[in-house]
């Protein structure tokens, strides 16, 4: 399951709870990408956290689309976020993060952090 925060605020917060199939990416990812260009029309940017902690480790066909979006999107990703910050406890998940970012880096800063409360020090960093 994937949720997100309110889409307004200068850090959105998604956050992953159990397993994520490649539907729900596929939503997650269109709806982030919908965030972006309201953020792209008016002209504002902001910084995504991206909470794992409660997630399973995503699947191959998961990672892909993740990777696929992250490259046809990119210019947009580039003018709209100021930082993306990934909040993970599990060693697999952060070698899988570390592998997407390497196939398809950001466009952005990033960085991962043990706590939401230092992942979102660092977002409002980010967008000063």
């Amino acid at each position: 399951m994937i949720s997100f925060g309110p889409h307004d605020a200068p850090v959105l917060v998604i956050t992953f709870a159990g397993e994520t199939n490649l539907m729900g990416q596929r939503e997650g990812l269109e709806q982030l990408i919908r965030i972006c260009e309201q953020h792209d029309a008016a002209g504002t940017t902001f910084c995504v956290l991206t909470d794992f902690r409660r997630a399973a480790t995503p699947k191959a066909s998961v990672r892909l689309l993740t990777v696929n979006t992250i490259l046809e999107h990119r210019d947009l990703l580039h003018r709209t976020l100021n930082g993306w910050a990934f909040v993970l406890t599990s060693p697999l998940t952060r070698g899988v993060i570390t592998a997407i970012s390497w196939i398809a880096p950001l466009p952005c800063p990033s960085k991962s952090f043990a706590t939401e409360a230092d992942a979102r020090d660092w977002c409002e960093e980010q967008n000063r």
